[in-house]
């Protein structure tokens, strides 16, 4: 499992290698949600993704993306806001065959 580094912004984009992977992750707050874009290795692996607490951001299989992104909230359970993130709310990394840890499962 790896930790991203997230900032307290309502938008920002991370360049970052998640099992060889290069992505680049945009995380955005529109209309009260946050939302986020995946790219790996150049493919777009998902657009536009509801982020929420402890769910799998990339919701659909993909050949263009191992592993699982998922945000935590550490102080209970919402759905994470630009506010808390780098603190309250956590972005995780778990690779492909990693087994998910107890936060995240439900």
């Amino acid at each position: 499992m790896q930790k991203i580094p997230l900032s307290k912004l309502p938008a920002q984009n991370l360049n970052v290698i998640l099992a060889g992977q290069y992505c680049l992750l945009s995380v955005y707050w529109r209309q009260e949600r946050l939302y986020m874009d995946v790219l790996a290795n150049g493919s777009a692996v998902c657009r536009g993704a509801v982020c929420e607490n402890r769910a799998d951001v990339v919701q659909s299989p993909t050949p263009f993306f191992k592993g699982s992104l998922h945000f935590l909230d550490t102080e209970g359970d919402r759905p994470p806001h630009w506010e808390g993130l780098g603190s309250r709310y956590r972005l995780l990394y778990v690779a492909a065959g990693e087994e998910l840890p107890e936060g995240l499962r439900f």
